[in-house]
């Protein structure tokens, strides 16, 4: 744009339509504490408790927000005079008359406030639609999928949470954190249900007893030495040892080789959280650039340079006007009237003809005003 206006380009600042959409979503920060930010200036959520229930709201910015009304749902689905069949809040006065004008957090109030004086009710699913898994969950032994395998992270307000759903996860920067809202299913109370070990079968009879007399056999109800000794001689007994011992050898020889392994785990554990790091780093320089695009964008936009260049013509026709004005009134003499006035009209006349054929190129070529 240098060319056209002889000048120097600005410093490229934020458009209005972002200053406004930063502005709502500022404004739906100070709602509820416990808002996330899904993906940023595009989505959030907002936690809060119905009834006895966590409900969720996911808040879908579109891209010509707040041109634009937002687009919210509930989670998890629910029924409500407000909520459509695909869980989309539709029946919220403020939300369908939102404008440009409108309180992002005041309408997200206002559905919240209708949530809890009519707490929505939740929809059953179909038995035939399959449970997620989540970290740590098994598949459900049961055909019927419950609410809480569907959507493990929301369980009645009051409800204890399990110590055995505690779950540490590594963050981008290293640190640990748990995870308490993801319910663990515990596994079945099967010793066959881990490692496919079969307990042989014991004898409901003992056919050396009978060979046995009464003296014999009280010294064996007298003395648990021997009775024990007579158990343990047992081909059952022997085998369950035998097998004890090798599953305990089995154990030990698995728990030297992950020890082995322990060293190059480290390495790989710290090499990934390196690699998170500069993850991290090239999305947040991702995003910066983006920003930064998207101001490019705006700023160049055929129309835009239109508008300025329009500008540029009024300011040099307003200052050959002055210098007119200057040298009727005796201000000047006459050479530097010359000598500035061709100037700037020679400058007003070559910018309105770069604006004139910047019009015809923008209706040739199909550009639409950048909005």
């Amino acid at each position: 744009m240098n060319w056209l206006l002889g000048g120097k380009t600005k410093a490229v600042s934020t458009t209005n339509l972002q200053a406004q959409k930063n502005k709502q979503i500022e404004s739906l920060k100070k709602v509820n504490p416990k808002i996330q930010e899904v993906f940023r200036d595009v989505e959030y959520h907002v936690s809060f408790v119905s009834g006895s229930t966590n409900v969720c709201l996911r808040v879908s910015l579109p891209p010509q927000f707040p041109q634009e009304k937002p687009v919210v749902t509930i989670q998890p689905p629910a029924k409500h005079p407000w909520v459509d069949s695909q869980s989309k809040v539709v029946g919220c006065p403020s939300l369908n008359e939102f404008t440009m004008h409108s309180n992002l957090g005041l309408v997200i109030q206002s559905i919240i406030e209708e949530f809890n004086k009519n707490p929505p009710i939740l929809v059953p699913f179909n038995i035939n639609t399959p449970a997620p898994y989540y970290v740590g969950q098994l598949p459900s032994q049961s055909p019927v999928a419950n609410i809480s395998n569907m959507y493990p992270h929301f369980r009645p307000a009051n409800t204890p949470v399990n110590p055995c759903t505690k779950t540490s996860v590594l963050t981008a920067n290293g640190n640990q954190s748990t995870l308490e809202n993801f319910p663990l299913q515990e596994p079945p109370h099967n010793p066959e249900y881990f490692s496919g070990y079969k307990m042989p079968e014991l004898p409901t009879s003992f056919p050396s007893l009978k060979t046995k007399s009464i003296t014999e056999l009280n010294e064996l109800m007298n003395d648990e030495g021997k009775l024990f000794e007579m158990l343990q001689n047992l081909p059952e007994v022997i085998k369950i040892e035998k097998e004890r011992q090798q599953m305990s050898d089995e154990c030990i020889s698995l728990a030297e080789k992950n020890l082995k392994k322990k060293p190059v785990t480290e390495q790989l554990k710290k090499s990934l959280l390196k690699k998170l790091d500069e993850l991290e780093m090239l999305q947040n320089e991702f995003e910066e650039e983006s920003e930064h695009h998207m101001c490019l964008s705006d700023q160049f936009h055929p129309t835009s340079i239109q508008s300025n260049i329009k500008v540029a013509v009024m300011e040099a026709d307003e200052k050959s006007e002055k210098i007119a004005e200057d040298f009727l009134n005796g201000k000047i003499d006459i050479e530097e009237f010359k000598q500035c006035f061709t100037e700037e009209r020679t400058l007003c006349h070559c910018r309105r003809a770069k604006e004139e054929k910047l019009n015809q190129i923008i209706l040739a070529s199909g550009f639409y005003p950048h909005m």
